[in-house]
């Protein structure tokens, strides 16, 4: 969760961000603009980013995207293990298909 939040204020790019966070976990970020952050894959990350933090995750994600080859995936939530390993911090991500762009 913290990845698009400080990939996208980085200094490199120059996009600021506001963000809100609700007390029953609802959450919205608002960039100057959209950008791309390479990952391991390309991420694309919408003027605005929302979704609900629960325990184990973020449901109803929107404004993000995530490019396999030539398409496009919304990343529609992202999942944690639960409990972590001691070792690793394993991410699941549910994706749809958007389109190709």
């Amino acid at each position: 969760m913290i990845i698009p939040f400080e990939a996208a204020s980085s200094p490199s790019n120059g996009t600021s961000v506001k963000y809100f966070l609700d007390s029953n976990g609802s959450f919205s970020v608002e960039l100057d603009g959209p950008c791309y952050v390479d990952f391991e894959y390309l991420v694309y990350y919408e003027t605005r980013v929302s979704g609900v933090v629960k325990y184990g995750g973020i449901d109803d994600l929107k404004g993000v995207k995530v490019r396999r080859f030539l398409i496009w995936l919304d990343v529609d939530a992202i999942k944690v293990d639960l409990p972590p390993s001691q070792y690793e911090l394993v991410l699941h991500f549910s994706m749809s298909l958007d389109s190709v762009r």
